[in-house]
C-alpha cells in the first residue's frame, strides 16, 4: 500500500513537471483533485500527513475543504480531529493535511482515521475520502501473580496481581479459586 502511495507522487510530479494533462472523461473543469490513503509505522507522537493531488499545475489558486474525522480511533486520546481548508497556490500540484498522532500504551487494534474533502473552488473531486491508518506498536498486557502461602484450614486466602502496564483497562478475574 506505501509503495502505490509514492508511486503515485512520483508518477503525478513526473506529469506535472512535463506540463501533461490527465483529464478524466467528464471532468468539469478540465483537472482532478485526488487524496491519498496512508499507513503511520508506529504510534508514536508525530504529525503524519496525508497527500491531496490535483492532476495538472493551474494558473490560480485552487481550494478544497478537508475533515478529519474518527474512524476507529478516537479524537483526543489517538489523534487530534480538525477540519480546514487546503489551498493549492498556481502551479502547485501536491499538497499535504497534517494529522497529530497522539501516542499511547494502551495494546490495541490498528486504528483509522478518516479525511474527507469537499467544495472544491474549481476541478473534480475523483475520490473524496482517504483512510489513515494508525499502527499499533504496544505490548500486550502481562499479568503476573505474587506467590502466596496458606494453611489449607484457613479458609480463604488472597493473591496480588500486578498488571503491567498500567492503564484505564480494568482487570477482569474469570477464574474460580477454591481450597
Amino acid at each position: 500500500m506505501r509503495i502505490l502511495y509514492w508511486l503515485k507522487i512520483y508518477v503525478r510530479s513526473i506529469i506535472a513537471a512535463l506540463g501533461i494533462s490527465l483529464l478524466a472523461a467528464g471532468s468539469a473543469y478540465g483537472f482532478d483533485i485526488d487524496i491519498a490513503d496512508a499507513t503511520t509505522p508506529d504510534e508514536s507522537a508525530v504529525d503524519q500527513t496525508i497527500a491531496v493531488f490535483i492532476s495538472s499545475p493551474q494558473a490560480s489558486a485552487v481550494s478544497v475543504d478537508f475533515a478529519i474525522t474518527d474512524g476507529t480511533a478516537e479524537d483526543g486520546s489517538d489523534y487530534t480531529a480538525s477540519t480546514g481548508t487546503l489551498t493549492f497556490s498556481a502551479g502547485e500540484t501536491v499538497k499535504h493535511i497534517p494529522i497529530p498522532i497522539l501516542a499511547d500504551t494502551l495494546d490495541e487494534e490498528d486504528e483509522s482515521v478518516i479525511i474527507t474533502l469537499s467544495n472544491p473552488t474549481s476541478g473534480t473531486l475523483v475520490d473524496t475520502q482517504a483512510i489513515l491508518t494508525i499502527t499499533d506498536d504496544d505490548n500486550p498486557p502481562q499479568l503476573s501473580i505474587a506467590d502466596n502461602a496458606t494453611s489449607e484450614s484457613s479458609g480463604s486466602f488472597s493473591l496480588a496481581a500486578t498488571r503491567t502496564p498500567l492503564h484505564q483497562n480494568r482487570l477482569l478475574w474469570l477464574g474460580k479459586l477454591s481450597a
